[in-house]
């Protein structure tokens, strides 16, 4: 897939100050979402989610979910 510049733009203004955490497996129940596979071998706890589900509100949406889960990561 090839980089979009403009839906990184939507992105950056879309970063929340804090958000809740979405577990990958309730992730996987929406639509427009799938294991996050390039390679053959699935990465555990990550989807993808196509173009077509990045629409209005729901790119929000899950740009919050993203964001929340980062920030709940242990330190490195």
């Amino acid at each position: 897939m090839a980089y979009d510049e403009d839906l990184a733009d939507r992105v950056r203004a879309a970063l929340p100050d804090a958000a809740e955490h979405v577990a990958a497996e309730q992730a996987l129940g929406q639509p427009h979402v799938r294991p996050m596979d390039f390679t053959g071998r699935p990465m555990k706890g990550m989807v993808f989610v196509d173009p077509a589900g990045l629409h209005g509100d729901t790119l929000r949406q899950w740009v919050d979910a993203a964001a929340g889960y980062a920030r709940g990561l242990p330190a490195r």
